[in-house]
């Protein structure tokens, strides 16, 4: 867990790893966002879920590209790289997630992300 700064400059204290910190750390790929500011992300029956059918059991998930309100005010399309829904070990930020405008899975040269 750490201080992520996303591509604005705008710290926030989050629940990831180091290894993935570091590498949306600073990344105009990664985008914090807020729940509420995109209240149909707790919303199984949005737009944002689809069907998915695994072992004869039919799951809502969300779908590959969603279009979101990041924190800093800009729209995005992109997939959910990490969702934290209430309160969560290690920070007192919630209900918020990081969407990825890459798609999965995401590949970035290591001297780019790690210098």
């Amino acid at each position: 867990m750490g201080i992520y700064t996303d591509s604005n400059g705008t710290t926030y204290n989050i629940n990831i790893d180091d290894g993935n910190l570091q590498m949306i750390q600073n990344n105009p790929d990664f985008h914090f966002c807020w729940m509420s500011e995109n209240y149909q992300i707790d919303d199984e029956h949005s737009d944002y879920y689809e069907d998915r059918v695994e072992d004869n059991e039919t799951h809502r998930v969300f779908k590959n590209q969603i279009t979101v309100k990041t924190a800093s005010g800009d729209s995005v399309t992109g997939r959910m790289y990490h969702w934290v829904r209430g309160p969560c070990s290690g920070t007192d930020l919630e209900d918020w997630f990081i969407i990825c405008t890459k798609p999965y899975p995401y590949i970035r040269d290591r001297k780019e992300a790690w210098g």
